[in-house]
């Protein structure tokens, strides 16, 4: 009896094991093209209400859209949102068509009875510049819908939002009506937090805002605005102005101060970054003071006479009015300059400059005052001219000998020299600047880091020697500034060469 029930559990055993194995086998059977399942690139978990959070692969990883574009239409970028709360994500594709300016955006749905990808849903958006674009989804309307917002500026510089809207009443997989189209300097989208309910999914929210502001053309004073603002008609089903409301410049120069005094010093580094002159002096007249704040250098540059003084940017620390600043020179290492910058103005600055504890970094007091941010109008009086990589000009390539056995071989992009048995190496650059020809070398340190930086102004000429015709390379070490070049007072040196 035991027997048989051995050879029985034997049989069941058999029998389940074959049943699997031709299950796995007819699974195995079926092509990924007849199957396939959604890819995402940017995984977004969007709820009605909240802000899409992105987790994006590398542009290894990304994968293509999953429907077929035209020949016309180049695609710029692959999203993945539930946009209807289903189990599948949908393509969100940005493209660019070659027959049209503004940028498209594309929706695929994946069709489970038809087990393939389609096109859904397209629309034109309201911007053109590439780079600038960005699609976002969230409720505006506040119906427990995600719309499609669409950010980006057009050909006149000028933001854009365009938003679509989802048509639920529609048997359409996806279906989006656009509801907005604004254009103006600054856009912004007013959210205000909703109640308890609408977070439950209970009931409905208030539809969100649209401000729009734009210079006002009446006013003299450019920073007069205009804002405009939009509110969402369940009637007509889409935003209308609600009307115009002029803002003053002082208002705006207030709000300015306001968001920059909160104690953040990396935001008040962002808004330093830029040149400032001294206001009781002429930005290009003799007696001008420059400031460069740099911040994502971490320098500092003080220009006056022709001359440039140059800061490490150490650390920063908020106080009530604005930061203060520890720089380190570039030149003297020990020399420290404190800075306490205070805003004065939405483009306006006061500099004090205190003692370090070992050196006097500002005897005379020179750069104390208030400074005024320069704009483009003030940037245009120092245009100077450009300095051109020579694309041809003197044939420096080559290998020229100096005094005492001294070598110098320089080639199109870099140069190898020595000089009394020390052996330097590095890259090379030529250009013209100020009429004259400038010879950069660029050195590279034994381990492999970047080291000093020598300009050289080019002097060429021929001569003779012992009957024969040679060239003469004199170098001229010099500093380069805004005006051009200078000689540093350091000796030439000479190099020559036979004559081809």
């Amino acid at each position: 009896m035991k027997r048989f029930a051995a050879f029985t559990f034997l049989f069941a055993a058999l029998g389940v094991a074959a049943t699997l194995i031709i299950l796995m086998a007819r699974s195995d059977s079926v092509s990924p093209e007849s199957s396939p399942s959604p890819a995402r690139r940017s995984i977004v978990d969007a709820t009605a209400g909240d802000a899409p959070a992105f987790e994006t692969t590398s542009a290894e990883t990304r994968p293509s859209a999953n429907i077929p574009l035209s020949g016309a239409e180049t695609l710029l970028d692959v999203l993945a949102f539930n946009l209807d709360a289903d189990q599948e994500d949908e393509q969100v594709l940005v493209v660019k068509r070659s027959d049209e300016l503004p940028v498209r955006i594309l929706v695929a749905d994946y069709d489970p009875e038809a087990r393939e990808w389609i096109r859904s849903w397209e629309g034109a958006t309201a911007a053109t510049k590439i780079k600038t674009f960005q699609v976002t989804v969230n409720d505006l309307v506040g119906d427990r819908n995600l719309d499609l917002v669409c950010s980006g500026m057009d050909e006149e510089g000028e933001q854009t939002l365009t938003v679509f809207w989802r048509s639920v009443s529609t048997e359409e997989p996806a279906a989006y009506v656009r509801i907005a189209s604004i254009r103006a300097d600054s856009i912004i989208v007013e959210e205000t937090d909703r109640p308890e309910s609408y977070k439950l999914g209970q009931t409905n929210g208030e539809s969100w805002k649209i401000s729009a502001y734009s210079r006002d053309e009446e006013s003299e004073n450019l920073l007069d605005q205009v804002r405009e603002t939009w509110a969402f008609s369940f009637r007509d089903g889409v935003y209308v102005s609600e009307g115009l409301e002029k803002i003053p410049g002082a208002q705006i120069e207030q709000r300015t101060i306001a968001r920059l005094l909160t104690g953040d010093a990396d935001a008040f580094e962002r808004f330093l970054d830029g040149i400032w002159y001294r206001e009781t002096d002429s930005p290009n007249g003799p007696n001008a003071r420059l400031v460069v704040f740099d911040p994502f250098a971490d320098e500092i540059h003080f220009i006056a006479d022709g001359l440039i003084e140059s800061y490490g940017w150490e650390d920063s620390h908020a106080t009530r009015y604005g930061i203060f600043i520890g720089g380190r020179s570039m030149a003297v290492a020990s020399m420290r300059r404190l800075m306490d910058v205070e805003l004065t103005g939405s483009n306006r600055v006061g500099l004090r400059i205190f003692q370090d504890l070992r050196i006097k970094a500002d005897i005379s007091e020179q750069w104390n005052g208030r400074y005024r941010k320069m704009g483009p109008e003030d940037s245009a009086a120092f245009a100077r001219e450009r300095a051109l990589t020579l694309g041809s000009g003197p044939a420096l390539e080559g290998d020229w000998t100096g005094a005492d056995g001294a070598a110098l071989s320089l080639s199109a992009n870099g140069f190898a020299r020595e000089v009394g048995g020390v052996r330097t190496n590095g890259g090379k650059a030529a250009f013209s600047m100020g009429g004259k020809t400038i010879l950069q070398l660029r050195t590279v340190r034994q381990d492999g880091l970047a080291g000093p930086v020598e300009n050289f102004e080019v002097r060429l000429k021929t001569g003779m020697t012992e009957g024969s015709s040679i060239e003469i390379l004199e170098l001229v070490p010099v500093r380069l500034g805004m005006d051009g070049s200078e000689p540093t007072g350091e000796d030439a040196s000479s190099w020559t060469r036979a004559a081809p």
